[in-house]
């Protein structure tokens, strides 16, 4: 089984309950802090293009677009909290694996408010999602940032 197959079946076949008390707390620190940023973000003339855009485009109202009322489909308000999350610079940095958060927290937003998930559910999609990006970037060291 190649290294694409482990890390897909890693991210299907785990277990809802996984999360331990810690990764749990760790997971909702991160969670909270990209969402408060991407609040702010959703201010800056990046994030309002972004929108702009969006709107243009149009979409069908799966999903929020923090900040305002506007819903989109999902990979449009992926894409627009994505670009607020990140216009501060403020999103996380994990050391050896970079601004994870800031590309996961919107998508999973947008996917757990179209399908109507729990909280715990969100929580748990990000974990994984985390899980599998840090293992990439791990897997890519030192490649990763020697050759930008």
């Amino acid at each position: 089984m190649g290294v694409t197959e482990q890390l897909a079946r890693f991210a299907i076949e785990t277990k809802a309950g996984f999360l331990t008390p810690e990764l749990i707390e760790s997971a909702k620190a991160k969670f909270l802090d990209t969402l408060g940023i991407m609040v702010a973000g959703s201010q800056h003339a990046a994030g309002r293009i972004a929108l702009e855009t969006a709107r243009e485009i149009g979409g069908h109202p799966e999903a929020t677009i923090v900040g305002y009322a506007d819903k989109t489909s999902i990979s449009l308000a992926g894409f627009v909290n994505g670009v607020s999350a990140h216009a501060l610079e403020y999103d996380d940095n994990t050391l050896g694996v970079g601004h994870v958060s800031v590309c996961l927290v919107p998508e999973c937003l947008a996917v757990a408010e179209r399908l109507n998930l729990s909280g715990r559910q969100l929580i748990e999609a990000f974990a994984i999602g985390f899980e599998v990006t840090s293992r990439v970037a791990k897997g890519l060291r030192p490649y990763l940032l020697d050759r930008g």
